[in-house]
Formats: structure tokens, sequence, C-alpha cells
């Protein structure tokens, strides 16, 4: 079985970077040598997260321990433990839980840096459904992003006395990026909708005192003629 490498932090990755690294001068700076080409593998399109790779690809620190690293792009379908399983990436980045699949496919993972000690990964709803604790989600429809994200929920499930196989008990929803795409176009159409809702009322009531307050405004006028007409005599 081959081993296969995953990063999960940047800090992380560039000291295992610069711990394999060899032939490098006093100053870290790599002379003489020729670069060894690297694969990293993102869990996800390019963005934040990732931003430390990227800013350590542009700054050369790289280059500078001999290896010329190329970043290769995420997206919905790549799981990057398969990917360096499969040899089209030396270094990937994952969650831990998504390193569980694979592993239970016959890969041989191996996790080389690991910064969080708890797992930022969270399940969210609505206040009004009261939804505070993991028992509540019995008999509920609960979304799950999968290719091993899942197996977090499924262990608080089980903790909870909550089969997740079992239908009666909660209805696991396989998300996908459609599913939540389609959700944030339908949220920004209705922001958009109560928007100009709330416009054209706004629309109408200025309107409303605009009506209202004109002949107010009248008087003011001629409030001010006559005290105009008054100061330019006593002048």
């Amino acid at each position: 079985m081959r081993n296969f490498r995953v990063i999960a932090t940047v800090a992380v990755a560039m000291l295992a970077i610069a711990a394999c690294s060899s032939g490098s001068g006093p100053s870290g700076s790599i002379t003489n040598q020729v670069l060894k080409p690297i694969r990293l593998q993102l869990q996800w399109f390019p963005q934040a997260q990732f931003a430390g790779y990227f800013a350590a690809l542009d700054k050369g620190y790289y280059r500078d321990e001999g290896f010329d690293v190329t970043i290769l792009p995420g997206a919905v379908e790549i799981v990057p433990a398969t990917v360096v399983a499969g040899g089209q990436a030396e270094f990937g980045i994952s969650w831990v839980p998504r390193m569980l699949a694979p592993r239970e496919s016959g890969a041989d993972g191996v996790v080389i840096g690991q910064i969080f000690q708890r797992s930022p990964t969270l399940q969210v709803s609505f206040k009004d459904k009261n939804i505070t604790k993991p028992e509540d989600l019995r008999g509920k429809k609960v979304g799950s992003w999968g290719f091993g994200n899942e197996a977090e929920l499924y262990a608080g499930l089980h903790k909870a006395g909550i089969d997740p196989a079992n239908k009666s008990d909660v209805n696991i929803i396989a998300a996908s990026i459609e599913a939540y795409i389609a959700a944030i176009d339908r949220l920004l159409a209705e922001v958009s909708w109560q928007g100009a809702t709330e416009a054209a009322g706004n629309r109408r009531r200025a309107k409303s005192a605009e009506v209202a307050s004109a002949p107010r405004r009248a008087e003011l006028d001629e409030d001010a003629a006559e005290l105009l007409t008054s100061d330019l005599f006593e002048r």
C-alpha cells in the first residue's frame, strides 16, 4: 500500500516541508540545486483558508527549501486523500474525518500535522426550531455534506441514542453544492423581494407625507417671503 500524507495546517505544512529539505545554506536558501516538484491538493476552491500556502508560494519560501510547489485547486467531487492515494499529488489538505473513509477503503493514510485539538465542524439550524442539543435532532431532517465529513455527526447522534441509519430516528439528507446554491438563491430572492416591498412602502409613506406637509410648506414659504421683504425694507 502506498503511503500518503495529508497536511492539516499552514504552519505545520511549512515546518514539514522545511524539515524535509536538504542542502540548504546557512541562510536557508537553495543554491545550485535542482528543485523537487511537489503537488499540493487543496480541499476546496482557492479561498481565504488557503492564504498561507499561496503567500508562501508567492514569497518563494518553498523554492528556498528546494521545492517547486504546484497548488492544485479543489472542487466538489475532489477528495484530497483519494487524490494523494492515487499518486496525483504528494500532499493534500483535509479534515481528519475525511481521512477515515479512504482508510476504511484500504488506503494507508498518514496525518502529518493537526493543529485543532477540537473539531470546528458544526451543525446549524434556525433559532425558532429550538434545536440546542444533539437529542433535539430526533425526528428531524439533517443535512450532511458526506465524503467522510459525516463521521462526527454520526458519532454525536449515536452518543445521543439516535441511529443515523434509521429514518424513524433521523432523516439524513445528503447535501450538495447545487442544493446550497439553490437555497442561497431562494434566500436572496426573498431578501430582494422584502427590500423591494419595503422600498415601495417607503415611497408610499414619503408621498403621503409630502401631500400632508404641502400646506405647511406653503405657510413657511409665505412667512419666509414676508421676512425677506421686511428685512429689505428695514435696510
